[in-house]
């Protein structure tokens, strides 16, 4: 675990360069498509979205809901989706069509929504943090993330990422039943 992600420290998370993530990951998930040999096109149909919303995404023009980013990356097949200080870098099965991946992918976004609540919850409880000193440290309102941990609201993929850096998580890998965060 890096100093910066250590869940101990009280202090908030030093400034993050938000163009800086939406790039890095963007170009992570663009490399991503190149590597299935899929276009734009391919993959917005394979994930449910827009091929504009799949553009935004990989140029990071914008910072999209964690569903959208979500669906993105199921559609690639990500089978774990490792977290730097960079940002976001997708870790592929060798088959995108694979059982476990279309089961998640066939979930509704509220579930899904509700699966990364769950999973920050746990992790938050299990490391002895308060709401309070995560959404101090994250710079979110506490209010945000109650609505977050329970999955009533549609995140934004850099709130999430601020979250699962005061966390020290380093990745995430997608079950049918839940999100596990190691």
């Amino acid at each position: 675990m890096s100093k910066a992600a250590e869940p101990h420290q009280d202090a908030p998370l030093p400034p993050l360069d938000a163009r800086r993530f939406l790039a890095n990951s963007g170009d992570a998930m663009r490399r991503a498509r190149l590597a299935r040999g899929w276009s734009r096109e391919a993959l917005a149909e394979r994930a449910g979205l827009h091929c504009n919303t799949v553009g935004i995404a990989e140029r990071g023009d914008r910072d999209l809901s964690s569903i959208s980013e979500t669906r993105i990356l199921l559609a690639l097949g990500c089978e774990r989706l490792c977290i730097t200080r960079e940002g976001f870098a997708p870790v592929l099965c060798a088959n995108p069509d694979d059982a476990r991946i279309l089961s998640i992918r066939a979930l509704p976004d509220a579930v899904v929504a509700r699966y990364i609540g769950t999973a920050i919850r746990k992790r938050r409880v299990a490391l002895g943090l308060s709401l309070d000193d995560v959404a101090a440290r994250a710079t979110l309102h506490r209010n945000t993330l109650w609505n977050i941990e329970r999955g009533f609201v549609l995140a934004s993929s850099l709130s999430l990422y601020r979250i699962y850096l005061v966390l020290g998580t380093s990745a995430l890998v997608p079950c049918a039943e839940r999100l596990e965060l190691e």
